[in-house]
């Protein structure tokens, strides 16, 4: 069976300008991979979406990669009929593709799409989904908190406020207003490097009994959080290298092991598919977290992907990775779209 793949661009408006690393933005471009055989017939789908401000390459760039990259391993779409195999997950480990996460995470999500199919896996019942916090980004008046009022408030309820260029009164204000509304609701604060140990102490001092975890923090202060006992996670930091050079897959699991050995508070790995690497890298990491001393979370983050992604992260994370269901993910970025 022959394939190739058609290209199909879209975009999602934002319901507000939102800022990511360095760029103000508006909308969020993505491309529709089509897998089509030889009559034309659509057999797998995914979408490719690399966002600006946190990747190195913009949407167009990352299509010329995978155009480049199917030009040099022509036998490439012929994979798409390994998965008439019994090993449909050691097939996608070993993929190893020498590419940029963004264009990473579609080709080998494209891989599952078709696997899905070829295999006829069960669809699962709508209940068995991930656990997602809630998203919080601060308004400017520090009143508004988006999509908190239709956010299922229950016992094991959490929030993922995020904190950069916020001063400690005002993050010490957002915590109390949060905490005073929902008492028994749980915290991930997430810091993103901008933070110094005495507000990272402050902060847990005063609100320790409903944090989980800071996320981001300078890797500097690592040594000061296992030592006071402070909980945290590590994000982006872990997938590049000290001159900012992302890391192959074997560099980054070797990484995880160390730091699970040498940090006794690291509570969470915070992946987020398409950023720091595809589902290859995921499949490789989830043992380490199983294995690792000190019990240890994998939770996937959203970089505003699209139904159609997260959709698929839910099925493959049934199929392929159930214990990923036990975990509360950062999925819950589809509120900041317009319907549309």
């Amino acid at each position: 069976m022959e394939y190739h793949l058609q290209f199909t661009p879209f975009k999602r408006e934002f319901k507000a300008p939102l800022t990511v690393g360095t760029e103000i933005l508006l909308q969020r471009s993505f491309v529709r991979l089509d897998l089509q055989d030889e009559q034309g017939q659509v057999c797998a789908s995914a979408d490719l979406s690399p966002l600006p401000g946190l990747d190195l390459l913009t949407v167009e760039e990352c299509v010329v990669e995978i155009n480049n990259f199917l030009q040099a391993e022509k036998d490439f779409l012929h994979k798409f009929n390994l998965f008439h195999s019994n090993t449909p997950v050691n097939d996608l480990k070993n993929l190893n593709l020498k590419l940029s996460p963004p264009a990473c995470f579609a080709l080998e999500s494209l891989l599952f799409d078709r696997c899905t199919k070829t295999q006829s896996l069960a669809i699962e019942p709508h209940n068995q989904t991930f656990k997602s916090h809630l998203l919080l980004i601060p308004s400017s008046d520090g009143l508004i908190y988006p999509g908190i009022e239709d956010f299922p408030m229950g016992q094991n309820a959490t929030v993922k406020l995020k904190v950069k260029n916020l001063s400690q009164l005002e993050i010490v204000n957002h915590c109390h207003q949060l905490l005073d509304k929902f008492p028994r609701l749980r915290l991930r604060i997430d810091v993103n490097q901008s933070l110094d140990k005495n507000t990272l102490s402050n902060i847990w001092q005063d609100f320790g009994h409903a944090i989980d975890y800071f996320e981001g923090p300078d890797q500097s202060l690592y040594a000061f959080l296992d030592q006071h006992g402070i909980p945290f996670a590590i994000d982006e930091d872990l997938f590049v290298s000290a001159t900012a050079k992302i890391l192959d897959d074997s560099e980054a699991i070797e990484k995880i092991e160390k730091l699970t050995l040498s940090n006794p508070t690291l509570r969470a790995i915070i992946y987020k598919p398409g950023h720091h690497g595809g589902l290859a890298l995921l499949l490789k990491i989830i043992p380490v977290i199983e294995s690792a001393p000190n019990k240890l979370e994998l939770i996937l983050s959203s970089p505003y992907l699209s139904e159609y992604q997260i959709e698929m992260l839910r099925l493959f994370s049934y199929h392929f990775a159930p214990k990923l269901l036990n975990y509360t993910h950062g999925l819950d970025t589809l509120k900041y779209f317009t319907q549309n």
